[in-house]
């Protein structure tokens, strides 16, 4: 051949992904309640206090196997989040939370893939 390549080893490099595909499917759940505790943490903390610290208090985060939600109820959160003309700018605190689980979620699974 004057020119080519070959591509070898992959039965051995498919024997390695099936062993850490079983080791990711171990973890995942755990996974994802932690990302679920760092993305509420940082809604939280982003949330401005406001007048009464009701926005703050209602942020609740939810776990439920590979499904992990950050969120709030109260009715106003999404002019804080996106700003209004009449009640002023954006104060994000969902989407840098947002930000935050999806960073770390993908650290996390590299880790897990990663691992010996």
């Amino acid at each position: 051949m004057s020119a080519g390549f070959k591509l070898s080893g992959l039965e051995e490099f498919k024997a390695a992904m099936a062993r850490k595909s079983k080791t990711l499917q171990r973890e995942l759940p755990r996974i994802v309640s932690e990302v679920v505790d760092e993305a509420h943490k940082t809604a939280v903390d982003k949330a401005p206090k406001g007048e009464t610290g009701d926005l703050k208090g209602s942020i609740e985060k939810k776990v439920s196997g590979l499904d992990g939600e950050v969120a709030t109820e109260i009715r106003y959160g999404r002019f804080v989040e996106f700003g209004t003309k009449s009640h002023g700018a954006a104060q994000p605190f969902i989407r840098p939370a947002q930000k935050v689980a999806n960073g770390l979620l993908m650290k996390k699974v590299l880790e897990t893939v990663r691992k010996k």
